[in-house]
């Protein structure tokens, strides 16, 4: 692998990480909501939803606890409580615990069971005990984005946790979903964006989140020049002496405070770089693999199926789809 000298490129985000890092990753960070609807039900129901490799899911309860399932694990969630699901794996969510789930596309399609009116889905005619908003995000690059992959499976955003802003936003999803007035459905889906950016930034920002390095200079100091300059001639070695730590504290501080090795993170940012650049039409695969600092296409191609899980001349007609 060849690449620029890592000494070789002054930038002054290297000297001021807290500053730019974070906004530079979430300015990247692409995301569409897509609200499906607000489910009301005076019986026990159960969902599921589709495995798909570019979607999260939300959930955002109004009346009565819902037991949400994601990556194996259960999460409670009350009135007031909104969650968004990260992993694109099996997702369900439960009025009670124990009963059986149907895929939410069936449930849709039963209209003889379901009565439509704009945004609003019912099940059953007796006075509603659940009540909740579920949707899906389409997430460009959700599995390779180095900030989406430090984030748990799931975040849970409680009604009594202090956030403001968000919980602001949820009252004005809450007002849209009950009027049911011309123009509902994109703008709660653009109100679904801006929960879920301060809901990422929250944790990010919180001490077990991905910016918790930014309390640490040495590391802080690297990664703002990898997101400076991810093509240079990275090694651990060039690394751990930009800190001014030998490699092996170097590499353990890393991993401590970023959640990914250190040449993993680099791997991670480049590719996220690649596919960003593989949408524009004139730049060729060679050349995008030489930008991220790799001296052969093939290696390039071989680092980008592994990371990503297409070969890279795919990935240009792959990630333009997935946003409206």
């Amino acid at each position: 692998m060849t690449g620029r000298s890592t000494s070789d490129k002054p930038n002054n985000m290297a000297d001021h990480p807290d500053l730019f890092l974070l906004d530079q990753l979430m300015t990247s960070l692409k995301i569409d909501s897509e609200v499906v609807g607000r489910v009301i039900t005076s019986e026990p129901l159960g969902i599921a939803f589709d495995p798909k490799a570019d979607r999260a899911k939300i959930m955002f309860v109004f009346q009565g606890a819902l037991l949400v399932e994601a990556s194996g694990k259960f999460h409670v969630l009350e009135p007031g409580d909104f969650a968004l699901c990260l992993a694109p794996i099996f997702t369900s969510a439960r009025t009670k615990p124990g009963i059986e789930v149907i895929p939410f596309s069936e449930l849709l399609e039963k209209s003889n069971q379901l009565c439509r009116s704009g945004l609003v889905y019912q099940v059953g005619n007796a006075e509603p005990t659940h009540q909740y908003l579920t949707g899906l995000v389409h997430v460009r690059n959700l599995l390779s984005h180095p900030l989406i992959r430090s984030l748990p499976d799931t975040i849970i955003v409680r009604k009594n946790s202090g956030a403001e802003p968000i919980h602001e936003l949820l009252a004005r999803v809450t007002e849209e979903t009950q009027s049911i007035r011309p123009g509902s459905r994109p703008i709660v889906n653009r109100l679904l964006d801006a929960v879920i950016m301060h809901a990422i930034r929250s944790y990010a920002l919180s001490d077990g989140g991905w910016a918790g390095f930014l309390g640490d200079p040495e590391i802080g100091r690297v990664v703002a020049r990898i997101h400076a300059d991810p093509g240079a001639d990275w090694t651990l070695a060039s690394m751990a002496n930009l800190a001014g730590l030998s490699r092996s504290t170097f590499a353990d501080r890393f991993k401590r405070t970023v959640g990914q090795a250190p040449m993993s993170y680099l791997t991670s940012w480049r590719m996220h770089i690649a596919i960003q650049r593989l949408q524009v039409k004139n730049l060729t695969v060679s050349a995008v693999a030489a930008e991220v600092g790799y001296e052969s296409e093939s290696a390039f191609s071989r680092a980008f199926q592994r990371e990503v899980g297409y070969r890279p001349g795919h990935g240009r007609f792959l990630a333009v789809p997935e946003m409206r």
